[in-house]
């Protein structure tokens, strides 16, 4: 006969308190393993972190350590900056001194043109005045004709057929001139001016008055024929003998009639003179600045 086991019999209330206390104790053992999970977690994820911030700090720190060495060099660079601007201002006051002292020296050398320029115009006032004076018992023959065998005393006789052709004889005023002499000019010219130096003022205006009736009066030109010579017979123009600045001022001068409306242009004494129209007052034209002043609408 089989040994008499004993059963020991459990109610349900103990069953499930023994249960309950078992399911318990899982829940505790699992919720320490997810506490120590946790904690290792969190131990690591701060490992990482402090391991970024070491790096941004160290990055942080190279990047200060170059900033501050380019700011270091920024400095020394500013220096010689600096350095290279107050030479460049020492330069640049020694050139504006130099400067000051060219500005000086032009001033003081155009104040010696200007006085320079005074004297000039001073000493060829006197030389035009002094040729002029020079001048004041000519007349001149312009394009008269050359003779070969051309002496002085035929040069004489060349006046005395003028005084034919002009009938001064019997006007009473045969012009006798004191000297008679030909300009030179090209050695091939056929013809060039011949000076006539008179003795007195009044021989000169009677000789140029009465070549002026001769070529009012005539339909043909005055020509060579005057002074004595044969076919062929060229024009010739008698007039004062002016100087070269009183010959320029009367070109200038004829050209200004032309253009501006004034009817006489005309020489007198070795100086040129201008007039509006018949009873006008005339105009002396003294220079290049008369002209400009009469055509400008005003006169000196």
């Amino acid at each position: 006969m089989p040994p008499k086991i004993d059963v020991i019999s459990t109610s349900d209330s103990e069953v499930a308190k023994t249960s309950s206390k078992g399911h318990a104790k899982l829940l505790r053992h699992a919720s320490a393993k997810r506490v120590r999970v946790s904690d290792d977690e969190d131990e690591d994820r701060f490992l990482l972190f402090k391991n970024e911030i070491k790096e941004i700090v160290s990055s942080l720190k190279k990047r200060l350590d170059s900033l501050e060495k380019n700011i270091s060099d920024i400095n020394g660079k500013s220096d010689l900056i600096q350095n290279s601007n107050k030479e460049i201002e020492k330069s640049i006051e020694l050139v504006s001194g130099q400067v000051l002292d060219v500005q000086k020296k032009i001033e003081n050398l155009d104040d010696e043109r200007k006085k320079m320029s005074a004297q000039i115009y001073t000493l060829e006032y006197k030389l035009e005045n002094y040729e002029r004076l020079s001048k004041k018992y000519c007349i001149e023959i312009r394009n008269a004709p050359k003779n070969t065998k051309e002496t002085k005393s035929y040069l004489f006789h060349m006046i005395n057929k003028l005084n034919v052709t002009l009938d001064l004889q019997n006007k009473g005023c045969t012009i006798q001139p004191r000297d008679v002499y030909r300009l030179p000019n090209k050695g091939n010219a056929t013809s060039s001016t011949i000076v006539v130096e008179l003795f007195t003022i009044v021989e000169k205006e009677t000789l140029l008055r009465n070549v002026k009736i001769f070529s009012r009066n005539r339909s043909d030109q005055l020509n060579s024929g005057a002074l004595g010579f044969k076919e062929p017979r060229t024009p010739i123009y008698i007039s004062e003998h002016l100087t070269s600045h009183a010959k320029r001022l009367l070109h200038l001068a004829r050209d200004f009639a032309k253009t501006e409306g004034y009817q006489f242009c005309w020489t007198s004494g070795g100086r040129v003179f201008l007039r509006k129209k018949e009873n006008a007052s005339h105009i002396l034209v003294k220079g290049d600045e008369t002209l400009a002043s009469l055509r400008g609408g005003s006169k000196l």
